[in-house]
């Protein structure tokens, strides 16, 4: 074999034996990598696990964080919400406490009032107990003129059967006495012409008001009248009453009969067109 051959041999053999030295090295290189890396892969697994674990806790943490976010969010608008109700109530009690106020104010004002109308009103009770008292006693007082009047009337009435009864005597001596009247009337006539006396001063004759109680036609021409004034106030028998209504004079009538607390006259003067009645008004002195 020439050199070459055994040189190039030998160069292999160098060359295989350094690639064996040189593949044994990064075999056992390979190996302490490998280990490495599977220790490094364990210890990243673990570290990738941990970090998963941390991850998930740290989700878990976060949702409960959003969770917990929502119900802040949720207790916050709630809060919102009801503070808002709140500062609405208040708001509304404030305008309900001025109306309050107010309506106590008038309240207070009313209350013034009915006080002062229940002073009114205690005023106006006693006031109406005296009207009372004093009602009762003009009750009491009509009901005794009521009676009064009753017997008045009684007595009246029984004075006119009287009158009435009388008028017959009267009938009958109704010539008689226009005779008379005549005569007396021509006597007086006489006497005023020749001394000119005045005629209201032959007699003294008091001054005496009446009431007509009834007017009866005698005979033609002739009435008779009768008047509830009698000798107890003072009347006789030829006393001249004058008779009128208001402002209206309606005649005279002469005293013929007297009784206690009536009399009957003859009408010895009428005014044409006016009629007497009942219910007019006579004096001896106008």
């Amino acid at each position: 074999m020439s050199p070459i051959g055994r040189m190039f041999i030998v160069l292999n053999l160098v060359l295989a034996a350094a690639f064996l030295g040189w593949a044994s090295n990064a075999l056992s290189t390979v190996q302490d990598y490998k280990g490495q890396l599977e220790t490094e892969k364990s210890e990243h697994n673990d570290t990738a696990a941990a970090k998963d674990e941390e991850i998930s806790k740290l989700q878990i943490k976060m949702q409960n964080l959003e969770g917990d976010s929502g119900r802040f969010r949720e207790e916050r608008d709630l809060e919102k919400s009801q503070r808002e109700r709140s500062e609405a109530d208040l708001a509304t009690a404030k305008r309900a406490n001025e109306t309050l106020s107010a309506s106590l104010s008038k309240i207070e004002s009313n209350l013034g009032d009915y006080k002062q109308l229940i002073e009114q009103f205690s005023s106006d009770k006693d006031n109406l107990a005296q009207l009372n008292a004093e009602a009762t006693r003009a009750r009491e007082d009509a009901v005794d003129a009521q009676q009064a009047a009753e017997l008045q009337r009684r007595d009246a009435e029984e004075a006119l059967l009287g009158v009435r009864g009388q008028v017959d005597v009267l009938q009958a001596t109704n010539t008689d006495l226009q005779s008379k009247l005549k005569r007396q009337e021509v006597q007086i006539a006489i006497l005023i012409e020749e001394t000119g006396l005045d005629p209201t001063l032959m007699a003294s004759i008091p001054k005496i008001d009446a009431s007509v109680l009834d007017v009866r036609e005698v005979i033609d021409d002739l009435k008779l009248v009768m008047l509830n004034r009698g000798s107890n106030d003072g009347v006789k028998r030829g006393f001249t009453f004058d008779i009128y209504r208001g402002q209206t004079y309606k005649g005279r009538a002469k005293v013929e009969t007297v009784q206690a607390d009536y009399c009957s006259a003859l009408i010895t003067t009428a005014v044409e067109s006016k009629t007497i009645t009942a219910g007019d008004r006579a004096s001896t002195r106008l």
